[in-house]
């Protein structure tokens, strides 16, 4: 009996062993073909394993099926044969096999850096014959997106600030290379270094003061976050409250008196700068008129030369004199051709006569008002403004006039450096001393209690200056702090 060759076949991923149908109907029951079939030879029966070539002739080959694949609806069937390759490559199945360069997952050991790339997601083509570079990426610094091993770039900082950086405050930026953020606009408040957006450090405020700030006085400090200034000790002048460096605000004294700071009893007052005026504390007072200007009576500070309006003067004109009555308890004020009484409480003045005087002063123990006017000397009637006498002249034009009458001595100054001293009883002038300033359009007062002149001049501006009558040395006591130029009169009254 003929034995049937076997078939392998994969079915369902195994290998089945069939045996072959038969190669044709005609085949005997013992198996030989009648068609075709190899018959009896002188060399031996056929090995009933073993096929005809395709012209017939026995060939002793060993069948082999190939391999073959099809697509089902549960996956794929393949038919494979033994041969001496080994399996065909699947695509697909994420097994490196034959030629294929990556499969699926199995990328070979490579990713989108070892191929060139900055990063992402290297995968794998879907032929199996390459790999597809669509997932990775080329980080490029600048373009405002923080990527890959940048730390930053540009106005991305990837959520740092300068807070976060260990800062107080500040702008954190990108440093150019986007590897690093860059501290410089960061700052550390409390290091006395005006840095990151600081207003001020500590101390260290930029310049910066109170009236830059807009008040008037005080001390500006630098507030506890450094981002602004501390005004709490700052002051406004004429607010009516005692702020900042003031020590006194319009009728806001603080509870100061004359007898709390040390001096004689009498009325303290404030000035406009917010200082206290202390003309009023003490037997001495000072006071100014304004040339040219009508309602430019003034009280000095002897202390600091301060300035408070007080009311009218009734001088219009320009170079004018200015002393105390102590008969009438009144003001003497001139201008060139008229003599006035002014009230020293400045409700107003009364004319009392014409005069062509400049400078004045008045001896209140002889009880005679002396003048000058040109390089004249005389004496006046106080009433009404007479001449009375003339005197020696001093030499050069005398515009003020102060009188000493403990030593019976006449003080005068004007168109000169000078200082000069007419002796009431010698009737003659001497020079003390050259006192280095100009004191033309000026006035000049006599305080016995210290020994002291009191001078102001239009050369000399809003500074008040006392001379020593001895030397003729001056000293600026101040500034009268309303920017009034001191050219006219000047009175004590003692």
């Amino acid at each position: 009996m003929q034995r049937r060759p076997w078939i392998w076949a994969v079915v369902s991923g195994f290998f089945v062993a069939c045996p072959a149908p038969d190669p044709d109907p005609a085949t005997s029951g013992d198996g030989s073909s009648s068609v075709g079939a190899p018959g009896p030879s002188s060399t031996g029966s056929v090995d009933p394993t073993t096929t005809s070539a395709p012209d017939g002739s026995a060939n002793g080959a060993t069948t082999l099926t190939t391999p073959t694949t099809s697509a089902g609806s549960e996956g794929t069937t393949e038919a494979m044969t033994g041969s001496s390759t080994g399996p065909e490559a699947r695509c697909g199945n994420d097994v490196l096999e034959g030629e294929e360069v990556c499969d699926g997952v199995e990328l070979a050991g490579e990713d989108c850096i070892s191929q060139g790339f900055d990063g992402g997601e290297l995968i794998c083509a879907r032929d199996c014959s390459g790999y597809d570079p669509a997932g990775c990426i080329v980080f490029t610094c600048g373009n405002g997106i923080q990527e890959g091993p940048e730390v930053c770039d540009g106005g991305d900082l990837a959520g740092a600030t300068c807070v976060s950086e260990g800062f107080d405050s500040g702008q954190l930026s990108c440093a150019i290379d986007c590897l690093s953020v860059d501290l410089a606009g960061c700052g550390t408040c409390g290091n006395v270094i005006v840095d990151g957006d600081e207003a001020c450090d500590g101390i260290a405020l930029f310049g910066q003061t109170c009236e830059s700030q807009g008040f008037d006085s005080g001390e500006l400090l630098c507030g506890a976050d450094c981002l602004g200034f501390d005004t709490t000790g700052c002051g406004t002048c004429g607010n009516g409250v005692i702020d900042g460096s003031e020590s006194c605000d319009g009728m806001m004294l603080g509870g100061e008196t004359c007898l709390s700071l040390g001096l004689d009893d009498g009325d303290l007052a404030c000035n406009l700068v917010c200082d206290f005026n202390l003309a009023g504390c003490g037997d001495v007072r000072l006071f100014f008129s304004q040339d040219n200007n009508v309602n430019g009576l003034y009280e000095l500070s002897i202390f600091d030369g301060s300035a408070v309006a007080v009311g009218p003067s009734g001088v219009g004109a320009g170079t004018v004199g200015l002393t105390y009555n102590g008969t009438t308890g009144n003001l003497l004020g001139t201008e060139p051709f008229e003599l006035l009484e002014i009230q020293v409480d400045g409700t107003g003045f009364v004319s009392l006569g014409v005069v062509t005087a400049e400078g004045l002063g008045y001896d209140p123990v002889g009880g005679a008002l002396y003048g000058a006017l040109n390089g004249s000397f005389f004496q006046l009637d106080p009433t009404n403004g007479m001449n009375l006498a003339n005197l020696p002249a001093p030499g050069y034009d005398m515009e003020g006039l102060a009188v000493d009458p403990n030593n019976g001595i006449v003080y005068g100054v004007g168109d000169s450096t000078l200082l000069s001293a007419y002796d009431i009883a010698a009737g003659s002038w001497a020079v003390v001393g050259d006192t280095g300033l100009d004191w033309d359009s000026g006035g000049l007062a006599y305080n016995p209690a210290l020994n002291v002149l009191y001078a102001v001049a239009s050369a000399q501006g809003t500074g008040l200056y006392t001379i020593d009558p001895a030397t003729a040395v001056p000293t600026l006591v101040g500034n009268n702090g309303l920017g009034i130029t001191l050219a006219g009169g000047l009175a004590t009254i003692y």
